[in-house]
């Protein structure tokens, strides 16, 4: 599993003069820190480059004092390192940087009870803003509209479950619902959101994995040129007998 943190890349970040050094940690308190969303947050802008609290605290949108807190715990943990101060008049700035490139927060260190948990808290900051996110989204297109669940069987014996506006609702007599014709449309919001289960043999199952890879990579590469941050989810698992037992 891997979730790529809600960031920009960084166009002047460049290797750190202290190599590709990462570290597996031996401390609770040190791998609690990095295995929680709620924390791990204040160490990320530091990781491989340099920063002050000042810089950071721009960068999250919170205050000084709450960086500065975080700051200390993490040159407590042995986290973090100061690495200059700038002169300036009255107290300089001081500035810091992760004291390894990575850092390995082995589970049984952690409060997590098992994998699941680690799994879905290392998750859940990212999923919340993703589906805000999309419900802005999703609101926006037809903002006058009336929004609501569409249930129905296809010609081809599929069944979809849909959030559309009435309008996009084909009434009886009327012809197939063009509305998402219309989301693929120039004009509309570049907006797509969509489970579905598929029976595939594995060689497929394997190809599509792979594409789902490559789509991310091919994209990703385009990140210096854009203006506008998009969340993205791409999930692909088989399905156990206790997860299709329960309707999930």
């Amino acid at each position: 599993m891997r979730f790529t943190l809600l960031e920009m890349k960084d166009s002047n970040f460049s290797s750190p003069d202290f190599g590709s050094m990462w570290t597996v940690l031996e401390d609770p308190r040190a791998a609690e820190f990095v295995a929680s969303p709620a924390s791990n947050r204040y160490l990320t802008p530091f990781l491989g480059r340099e920063r002050s609290p000042a810089q950071v605290a721009r960068e999250l949108g919170v205050d000084v004092g709450s960086v500065t807190y975080r700051v200390k715990q993490m040159l407590e943990l042995g986290l973090l390192e100061h690495t200059r101060t700038q002169a300036r008049s009255g107290r300089g700035v001081r500035f810091y940087r992760s004291s390894a490139t990575g850092f390995f927060a082995p589970l049984c260190l952690t409060r997590a009870a098992n994998f699941e948990e680690l799994r879905q808290q290392a998750g859940r900051d990212s999923q919340a803003l993703l589906e805000k996110s999309l419900y802005t989204a999703w609101q926006a297109l037809k903002a006058e509209a009336e929004w609501g669940v569409h249930l129905y069987r296809t010609p081809e014996g599929e069944i979809n479950r849909d959030f559309v506006p009435l309008e996009g609702v084909p009434l009886e007599g009327a012809q197939e619902s063009s509305f998402w014709d219309w989301i693929l449309t120039e004009p509309a919001t570049p907006l797509w959101d969509q489970s579905f289960y598929l029976k595939l043999p594995r060689e497929q199952a394997k190809a599509l994995q792979l594409e789902l890879a490559g789509i991310l990579e091919r994209y990703a590469a385009h990140q210096d040129e854009g203006e506008t941050l998009y969340g993205v989810r791409l999930a692909l698992a088989p399905l156990s007998p206790e997860t299709e037992r329960s309707g999930r």
